[in-house]
């Protein structure tokens, strides 16, 4: 049990540090179009292998979307703004107004209307058409008939005033939501635009109150269908049909109520249209996209440097193409300087070594005899040769601009000498270096490698009967070297 503790302990105190691990943050200031200078200092330290993001503070994520080294890092949506067209709700009172049989005022034509509605005109119209006494009360039928057109009249210019405030009403949400869209569009949000056309969208408030006028206008639909079929129920019995086509006045009032109707429940569609499910998702819709685009920042993943170099590229490309923005692309490199690098260059190389050369001098002293003697050329002036040497460099001021381009190195390298005989050499040693990517090196170096001298055997001073071989032999030897080159920092 003990065991299996501790081992948890150890897993959650890796887990920690690994999820703790320090990510270098790149901050551009898309408005003042800079990077922090601090970041790009700590962006010169990076090594192979750690992590990295790029920030972008103060941009319009609804305006612009940013390409991050080449790979698109958001999706554009494709959500249109609402267009909210506003319903065009046919007024019915200049209609209505060609009937003109009263001019009761309108609590007086409601409480007419619900007496009409209990059968009080109805009634008496139904029981004229059923009775055999017709010609007595033709005139009273008229007068009826009169009222009757008149209550439904005043009473479709009461439900019609009903229609436009709920209209207001709707105009008035689609101002507010058009005017919240609007502020998603203001690249800066310290702009005195951005404070007039921001506020607070209540999902909640829009859903209640759709779904009050939803239920409003429907109850005011099925009212006017229901008074229209009480209307033409009565009008369409024979005998009461009959007066009205035989009266000027009736036929004429009739016809513009018949039309006052169908444009009624037609109003009462359109408005009904305009708050649909459809048209309020596309409302809550388009504020929740442009909501999650709201932060003006932007934040990449974190990204690992997998090489000892890499070039970011940038762009902040407009969403829409007729907003009239400017595109932005920047690109930067890192590390841009290290104080610590290795380098593989060439070099010239002088050193001290001293291979002695010696010829053969034949000489005949008689017919048959030949002598030889062994010549010192007293060729001992050092060497030249071309060495590769791997820099291990150091910059001592890489954090100050005007001596950044002076490095120490220690180098190690084989090299090969320009000898009679081509030798090959070890050097090791240290110097300097001037420049930023490719430098010019000045190294001392001690070298190790053969010699050419005089074998023991052989003496320059005595003389053979038959001619030497091998008179130098090759001997380990060092020497001291000034090197002269140049290197590309990796």
């Amino acid at each position: 049990m003990k065991i299996k503790l501790l081992l948890l302990l150890v897993t959650i105190c890796f887990a920690e540090q690994s999820w703790g691990q320090d990510i270098t943050s790149i901050r551009l200031d898309f408005k003042n179009k800079c990077f922090y200078p601090e970041d790009i200092k700590a962006l010169e330290k990076l090594k192979k292998g750690d992590f990295y993001q790029l920030k972008i503070i103060d941009v319009n994520m609804n305006l612009y979307k940013i390409v991050f080294d080449k790979r698109d890092t958001i999706i554009t949506s494709n959500v249109e703004f609402p267009t909210f067209d506003l319903v065009n709700i046919e007024g019915i009172g200049d209609l209505l107004g060609k009937i003109n049989f009263s001019t009761n005022s309108v609590s007086n034509l409601v409480d007419a209307f619900n007496a009409s509605a209990k059968g009080n005109h109805s009634i008496m119209l139904m029981e004229w058409a059923k009775s055999n006494d017709r010609n007595l009360a033709k005139e009273k039928t008229i007068e009826d008939i009169k009222s009757l057109i008149d209550v439904h009249k005043d009473n479709l210019i009461l439900k019609d005033g009903l229609l436009k405030s709920y209209k207001m009403e709707v105009d008035e949400l689609q101002f507010t939501i058009q005017k919240k869209l609007h502020s998603y569009s203001v690249l800066d949000k310290s702009n005195s635009t951005y404070q007039l056309l921001s506020g607070n969208i209540n999902f909640d408030s829009i859903l209640v109150q759709t779904q009050r006028w939803r239920a409003n206008i429907k109850s005011n639909s099925n009212a006017i269908i229901k008074q229209q079929s009480e209307y033409l129920k009565i009008v369409s019995v024979d005998n009461i049909k009959k007066i009205i086509e035989n009266d000027t006045e009736l036929k004429e009032a009739d016809k513009t109520l018949k039309e006052a109707f169908t444009k009624a429940i037609s109003n009462t569609d359109k408005l009904y249209e305009s708050v649909n499910s459809e048209k309020v998702a596309s409302w809550i819709t388009e504020l929740v996209y442009k909501d999650n685009n709201s932060t003006f920042s932007y934040t990449t993943l974190p990204q690992q440097l997998n090489g000892d170099q890499t070039k970011l590229n940038i762009q902040l490309i407009r969403i829409k193409e007729d907003s009239d923005l400017p595109n932005y692309q920047t690109e930067i490199q890192f590390p841009q300087k290290r104080q610590f690098y290795v380098g593989l260059g060439m070099s010239f190389y002088y050193a001290g070594f001293r291979n002695e050369a010696y010829s053969v001098k034949s000489t005949v002293s008689n017919e048959e005899n030949t002598e030889y003697n062994i010549v010192d050329e007293k060729n001992r002036k050092g060497e030249l040769g071309l060495a590769t040497l791997i820099h291990f460099g150091w910059r001592p001021f890489y954090d100050k601009r005007t001596g950044d381009w002076f490095a120490v190195n220690l180098v190690t390298g084989p090299a090969l000498s320009f000898t009679n005989t081509v030798k090959p050499r070890v050097a090791v040693g240290g110097g300097f270096a001037f420049g930023y990517k490719n430098m010019l090196t000045i190294n001392g170096l001690y070298m190790g490698g053969f010699e050419d001298r005089k074998s023991e055997t052989y003496n320059a001073d005595a003389v053979y009967s038959s001619k030497p071989e091998n008179v130098t032999v090759s001997k380990l030897a060092g020497s001291f070297a000034i090197s002269l080159g140049y290197i590309y920092k990796f």
